[in-house]
């Protein structure tokens, strides 16, 4: 199965914005062959344009990052039986940034996980909007990159 670097085209600036998840689906990860679920992010309000990609893992180590994305995106500590599908609708501030991976002239976009204050693994409720947060209005458009990547 494909799997992709969330590549920008430009002009999206870091920050934390509203987004809902319009797309799950179940996938693998190329190196160790981990099912995780592939979300796509798109602004919750204006235009809907797609925002960026995340991954959360199933299987492997990734999975107590995952419990706190899902927390982020509403659900309960004590619920089961969750499937990629009852992510589509969830919406969540996200926090993302703009990094340069060096493999090639393209910005990649990612959530940011690391050192954001008050979040669950970069995601916050939406009934929690976290101090910083940019307007409900989404930032550029995002541009799925059209050939292979480093994943």
């Amino acid at each position: 199965m494909g799997r992709f670097d969330m590549t920008s085209a430009g002009g999206r600036s870091s920050g934390i914005y509203l987004a809902e998840i319009t797309k799950s689906e179940e996938v693998y990860t190329k190196s160790k062959h981990e099912l995780c679920w592939l979300v796509t992010f798109s602004a919750a309000g204006g235009d809907r344009a797609a925002l960026c990609e995340d991954r959360l893992m199933i299987e492997g180590k990734g999975r107590g990052i995952t419990r706190q994305k899902l927390k982020g995106l509403g659900f309960a500590d004590d619920q089961k039986d969750i499937g990629h599908l009852d992510l589509i609708g969830r919406r969540a501030w996200i926090a993302i940034k703009d990094v340069d991976r060096g493999y090639g002239p393209q910005t990649q976009v990612q959530l940011d996980g690391n050192g954001v204050d008050g979040s669950n693994a970069g995601y916050w409720p939406e009934s929690d909007r976290p101090e910083g947060a940019e307007s409900d209005s989404a930032p550029a458009p995002w541009d799925p990159p059209s050939s292979g990547t480093p994943f």
